[in-house]
């Protein structure tokens, strides 16, 4: 990388005086993930929470901790941000420390705040495209920019009406300048051209927002995090639907080049999405689309499935497995044919001790019981009759029949072992 020279700044001593991270809750300070960012040159993702870095080459299956000098670890950590560029600089900001910068990859900080009226960074994000561009927010003071990689900061504008939660800038085209920014507040989601211009409400998105990030291959795109749904916009913010499913609990998002959504949350896990927030996994490789861990927008979208899959059940499962999921008389005992008659369905049965993709599997394939005393498939394959949706629709109407405990162990069972990706 390029050796980047140290600012006056740089001597000072940076505060420690605490604080606390905006949008972020204080029983657990230091789990909560409060940003995300990406550094593309050598394809790694960073995550922040209030007292720590972790850096992953590998997608967010195993991270690596980064260092923090003394001089930029005494204060929680509100922001991080990464520059566009070969030669990239990172960036956290708290409101004890302000903006500390640096030039290695994470391996060595020193401050960034000449020009700053105060310490009380809450927000930052760099630039799109221009690699020096970077722009901080100072609760009641402002967003101020750098031109210069944090070399010196200079006010530009009020900011929107509301406090500023999380701050993202977007190449999307259409500004008088270069790009965009979107604020993420407690009442919406805010924008303005990076002229700065005036802020206006993003569409009539109405909820407190705790993240805001946009899709960097459809950058019109862009997606608000509130405390119980994900929300997104196909039209740069001007109208806003609930994401069919969304992590619980998430506070960062980060959209990557490569065009994948990531979700960091308040228990400090990280989640991805390849399309477009459809489905998720666990960054460390576990399936989430069926986890009790889902946020309420895929809750939504569960309890739809169920009522749909109630219907099905009804037509094609009822018969065999009884109205409600009882199983048939004596089905744990051959019939006079030497098969296997059709087990429950609810919790005196076993259904619930299979994760989605052999529930799935069984219901599309079927499945002989071994021992059988006929060639006949004890379970009929419906691959032909039922789409991968009403299959799903089924396996989600059979969750309905079990206790919290069974549905809570059926659905850590299918975090390794999700419905297959071509199921909505």
């Amino acid at each position: 990388m390029a050796s980047v020279a140290v600012y006056p700044a740089a001597a000072e001593k940076i505060a420690a005086d605490g604080g606390t991270v905006e949008g972020q809750s204080a029983a657990e300070p230091g789990r909560a993930i409060v940003a995300l960012a990406f550094d593309a040159s050598r394809s790694a993702l960073i995550e922040a929470s209030a007292g720590s870095l972790a850096v992953s080459t590998t997608g967010g299956r195993d991270w690596q901790p980064l260092a923090i000098s003394a001089t930029a670890a005494r204060g929680p950590i509100a922001a991080l941000a990464v520059s566009a560029g070969v030669h990239p600089v990172y960036y956290i900001a708290g409101r004890a420390f302000g903006v500390a910068r640096s030039s290695d990859g994470g391996r060595t900080w020193a401050p960034a705040n000449d020009g700053l009226p105060g310490r009380d960074v809450t927000s930052l994000t760099t630039h799109a495209v221009q690699p020096e561009t970077v722009y901080a927010y100072l609760s009641g003071r402002g967003i101020f920019r750098s031109e210069d990689a944090g070399g010196h900061w200079r006010l530009m504008d009020a900011g929107p009406r509301e406090a500023i939660v999380r701050l993202v800038h977007s190449d999307m085209p259409g500004s008088m300048q270069t790009g965009w920014l979107f604020a993420a507040t407690a009442n919406d989601v805010d924008r303005s051209m990076d002229c700065f211009c005036g802020w206006r409400d993003a569409g009539t998105l109405e909820h407190a927002t705790r993240a805001v990030a946009y899709d960097r291959k459809d950058t019109k795109r862009v997606y608000g995090a509130a405390a119980d749904a994900l929300f997104v916009s196909r039209d740069g913010g001007e109208h806003w639907s609930r994401a069919p499913s969304a992590p619980s609990d998430v506070t960062a998002l980060l959209g990557t080049p490569d065009g994948m959504l990531f979700a960091g949350t308040r228990e400090g896990d990280v989640y991805a999405s390849a399309d477009h927030a459809t489905t998720w996994r666990d960054a460390a490789g576990a399936g989430v689309a069926a986890s009790s861990r889902l946020g309420a927008a895929s809750s939504a979208v569960a309890a739809s499935l169920a009522v749909e899959g109630r219907s099905i059940y009804a037509g094609d499962c009822a018969s065999c497995h009884g109205v409600r999921g009882e199983g048939a008389p004596n089905w744990q005992h051959p019939d006079r044919d030497g098969e296997m008659p059709a087990p429950p369905h609810d919790a005196s049965g076993h259904t619930w001790r299979h994760s989605d993709a052999m529930l799935y599997r069984l219901v599309e394939q079927g499945w002989r019981d071994p021992f059988n005393k006929t060639e006949r498939l004890t379970m009929p394959a419906f691959k032909d009759a039922l789409a991968p949706k009403q299959i799903v629709a089924v396996i989600s109407y059979l969750k309905t029949l079990w206790s919290p405990d069974e549905r809570k162990s059926q659905a850590d069972e299918s975090r390794g072992h999700p419905f297959p990706a071509a199921a909505p």
